[in-house]
Formats: structure tokens, C-alpha cells, sequence
């Protein structure tokens, strides 16, 4: 899994490197059963919202399926809870299709 921290005029700092290892990757990494070749994490300070921080996940999976969540919130965590929150329903809903359809082949 290749992951990709990008921050657009916000601090990137160790502390959120490692909030982003923590409450992103990992979770996605127990998801066994999915192949993550690629996963990306964009932090963007938005000039309108009064500044508040934009954290847009891309979960790249196999077969070229693309997952695309995006959440603002005042800080950084912040940002990075609410787009998780949106994210995990997402894969955990992929994984359960891929399992039905695994185990009741359409013919």
C-alpha cells in the first residue's frame, strides 16, 4: 500500500503524519480482505469557510474502483476524523459486496 500525505498551506507535522498512520492506514490495512495498492490524503486550507482545513481521501482499490471522501473541520484532526468517519462505512460496504458476490456467483 503506497500512501501519499499531501498538505496545501497547512503545517505538515510529524504529530499529523502519525494521527493520519493512525486513524486512516491502519484501519484500512485490517480491512483483510480488500486490496489497497493506493491510498491519498490531501490537507488543504480552504481561503473561503473561514479558514477551516479540508481533508479529501482517494482509496484506490483493485479493479480501478476509487474511493473519494471529502470533510472540512476547524483544525486538522478535526478534518481527518470526520473524512475517516465518512471513509470506513465505504470500504466496509466494497468488502461486504465483494464477499456476497464471491459466495453467490451471478450467472
Amino acid at each position: 500500500m503506497h500512501i501519499y500525505l499531501i498538505a496545501r498551506h497547512v503545517d505538515l507535522t510529524d504529530e499529523v503524519r502519525d494521527y493520519v498512520e493512525r486513524r486512516i492506514v491502519e484501519p484500512l490495512r485490517g480491512h483483510t480482505k480488500l486490496r489497497i495498492p493506493r491510498v491519498e490524503v490531501q490537507l488543504e486550507r480552504q481561503a473561503v469557510n473561514g479558514g477551516q482545513i479540508r481533508c479529501h481521501i482517494l482509496v484506490e482499490l483493485k479493479g480501478h474502483i476509487d474511493l473519494n471522501v471529502t470533510a472540512s473541520g476547524g483544525d486538522a484532526h478535526t478534518a481527518i476524523d470526520l473524512a475517516k468517519e465518512r471513509l470506513l462505512p465505504l470500504v466496509t460496504e466494497h468488502r461486504d459486496r465483494l464477499l456476497t458476490l464471491e459466495r453467490h456467483p451471478q450467472s
